[in-house]
């Protein structure tokens, strides 16, 4: 599946027109999930270096180089894009009754901290590649306890030249990363409700 591709209106005189990219959307399950549990779970925002804080393409032409692209963009900055695409994923596995993007109005049995490592385009060290890192910290809401928290990176080469390829090997990468970090957060969580319902009279 191609990554998602928006072109913006060109404007007057000789201004190149601006290109946005998003992050694939995980197709929606063939069945709709009865949730397992009562629980809720809030998602705070990501936190992200200052140079992902915004919409623009980063690439790193060294360790120590970075550069943006003006003309290519993401529809969101980095950290809101994983933060949404964790929280649909996590929906998905019917674990929790609802999942919530705070600040929510209702309460939240747990909370889900996240904060984005690397996500740009690297230009050394061989091909061109994606590179993604994602820390994901799960916290119990009653006594803000650490239950579960874990990184993971991931660093894919791109297919081919140009932009479009950069954004596919970073979709490939933000899947790898989310494919190593979601499971073991949802058996630790799973783990923790059960505990919890055992202890309820």
């Amino acid at each position: 599946m191609s990554a998602a591709i928006v072109v913006g209106a060109v404007s007057c005189g000789s201004v190149p027109s601006t290109n946005y990219y998003s992050l694939r959307v995980p197709p929606p399950p063939a069945a709709a999930h009865t949730p397992q549990t009562a629980a809720v779970l809030g998602i705070e925002r990501f936190n992200a270096p200052d140079a992902l804080r915004n919409d623009r393409l980063v690439y790193y032409s060294s360790p120590t180089q970075v550069g943006f692209y003006d003309y290519h963009r993401w529809v969101a900055d980095p950290a809101s894009m994983l933060r949404d695409d964790v929280s649909r994923r996590i929906e998905q596995a019917g674990l929790f009754a609802d999942v919530e993007l705070l600040p929510a109005r209702g309460g939240s049995n747990y909370y889900l901290r996240g904060r984005v490592l690397h996500f740009e385009e690297v230009d050394y060290e061989g091909a061109v590649s994606g590179r993604v890192g994602l820390e994901l910290t799960l916290v119990r809401g009653s006594d803000r306890q650490v239950l579960w928290s874990d990184s993971r990176q991931a660093k894919i080469a791109a297919a081919g030249q140009g932009h479009a390829a950069v954004i596919e090997a970073l979709n490939a990468a933000s899947d790898r990363v989310l494919g190593e970090l979601l499971p073991p957060l949802l058996a630790k969580a799973e783990e923790e409700l059960k505990q919890g319902a055992k202890k309820s009279p």
